[in-house]
């Protein structure tokens, strides 16, 4: 079974990965989903990064972690901060 949504079509592998439900190096866990809510609150890594008592740039690689494992942008950068993109939003709200 294949889902669709707004992070695109998931299949279950890739579904297990991201819920973290699975083995494989590209596992997500709700630490995950918790760094990505903050980043979506704060609308900056170093806002997050306050919020979570981490390293700006341990948010910073984590994201980019993320992003990479689930192949597509969770956020937009600009100089006015951080928006979640649909995918992003999504998973924000998974993350509640």
């Amino acid at each position: 079974m294949t889902i669709t949504g707004a992070m695109g079509r998931i299949d279950p592998d890739q579904r297990r990965r991201v819920t973290g439900q699975g083995a494989g190096t590209g596992m997500m866990n709700w630490d995950d989903f918790r760094l990505v809510r903050a980043i979506a609150e704060a609308r900056s890594l170093v806002g997050a990064a306050e919020a979570l008592g981490l390293n700006h740039s341990t948010v910073f690689r984590r994201l980019g972690q993320i992003e990479t494992d689930l192949g597509r942008p969770l956020f937009e950068r600009s100089r006015s901060g951080y928006a979640a993109t649909a995918a992003g939003e999504e998973m924000v709200a998974l993350a509640n």
